[in-house]
């Protein structure tokens, strides 16, 4: 078993919907009706988002975390298809979200020239008046401090620890 795999088990547990972290992002799309949650992995953050007269898609690339999502899926409104999110102005061709998420520091499975594509595919299916909300690690202050370990994170059936080396082409992580 491969370490993604292996960290699958314990995916809701390590990278937890906080609840107030939750509340922040949902006040900034309260009004969207139409939502898109980009990376959503298990779901665990897109259910957070769910509210009456909303309609709620999540994507993910990977198989078994949308698998996942589905089975605990409870709520109604909330989809789950599996996308690499750079497909979804083909996917999600003439429709129109009134909000978007990109949760959990999913951003760093893109290269910087990925992320700028996405962020234009977003804004191409994004509503007059729509929101984006991204969220993601601090980089900057990574690369200016040469920060190379972040926090271990740690819960009840795992610890999980992070390390970063510079490289030319960006940073590389190292987790076990």
């Amino acid at each position: 078993m491969n370490f993604s795999q292996e960290l699958r088990h314990y995916h809701d547990e390590i990278f937890a919907a906080e609840r107030t972290e939750m509340h922040f992002v949902a006040s900034l799309l309260e009004d969207a009706q139409l939502l898109l949650d980009i990376g959503c992995g298990t779901g665990n953050r897109t259910v957070r988002l769910a509210a009456p007269g909303r309609r709620i898609i999540g994507v993910d690339f990977r198989g078994d975390l949308i698998a996942r999502a589905r089975e605990a899926a409870s709520e109604r409104g909330v989809n789950y298809e599996m996308l690499d999110m750079l497909d979804i102005d083909k996917q999600f061709r003439g429709m129109t979200f009134d909000g978007m998420v990109c949760l959990g520091n999913t951003l760093v499975y893109l290269s910087v020239e990925n992320i700028l594509c996405l962020l234009e595919r977003a804004y191409s299916l994004l509503a007059r008046g729509g929101r984006l909300v991204i969220q993601t690690v601090n980089y900057d202050r990574i690369l200016d401090n040469c920060v190379c370990t972040l926090p271990d994170i740690d819960t009840e059936h795992a610890t999980v620890k992070r390390a970063y080396s510079r490289a030319s082409d960006g940073l590389h992580f190292r987790t076990t």
